[in-house]
């Protein structure tokens, strides 16, 4: 599996086919809008996500068919003998990478 991370900056309208010629079967886009990630999954065969507070400056994640991201709950582990607890994700932003359903 080939993964790739870029900060596009914005624009990444423009930039999808140098993005795409990086053959990654994910890539994770920082500083892209929310429209340029859907416009990527319903013009291109890739499973797509986006989060952040600003729509026009956010995460990314894409996955390359087979391959699909989508929402996960996030884990938590039973408490120990401390007196803290280990919280993966607490912020429920927490995504999951998988191949669909058979």
């Amino acid at each position: 599996m080939k993964l790739a991370t870029w900060n596009c900056a914005m624009g990444l309208k423009k930039k999808i086919p140098k993005l795409l010629s990086l053959s990654a079967d994910v890539m994770i886009i920082q500083e892209c809008s929310r429209s340029d990630i859907e416009q990527l999954g319903q013009s291109h065969e890739w499973s797509p996500i986006w989060f952040g507070k600003n729509k026009n400056k956010g995460l990314g994640v894409a996955a390359k068919a087979p391959w699909v991201v989508r929402e996960a709950q996030a884990l938590k582990t039973q408490p120990s003998n401390t007196s803290s607890k280990f919280t993966f994700c607490s912020t429920g932003l927490s995504r999951l990478l998988s191949l669909p359903s058979q």
